[in-house]
């Protein structure tokens, strides 16, 4: 259909596997139409403690927009507390 129409839209694919009685995030993967995507990106909507648990744990890059008033206190996550640092390191620009 893309050859046929020259449409240049893809998709990602999301799975997740959630322990249903912890509701804990036991696995992930992210694929582009078939490939493996090694860095996820996320909005504000990802921006979870235990989702940048998760993906710390699994040795991913979390590239995952933290709110601009967040702590940059480890309350739970040091993962996300590390990148909450960083944004603010770096700035952030909408």
């Amino acid at each position: 259909m893309r050859e046929r129409w020259k449409v240049h839209r893809g998709w990602i694919k999301v799975r997740l596997a959630v322990d249903v009685k912890t509701k804990e995030i036991v696995a992930t993967e992210f694929t582009d139409e078939g490939r493996r995507i090694e860095a996820p990106l996320g909005d504000g909507a990802f921006d979870r403690g235990e989702i940048f648990d998760h993906l710390q744990q699994k040795e991913i890059q979390p590239v995952i927009k933290t709110q601009s008033n967040s702590n940059t206190k480890a309350r739970g996550s040091p993962a996300r507390a590390k990148a909450v640092r960083e944004m603010k390191d770096l700035g952030y620009q909408s």
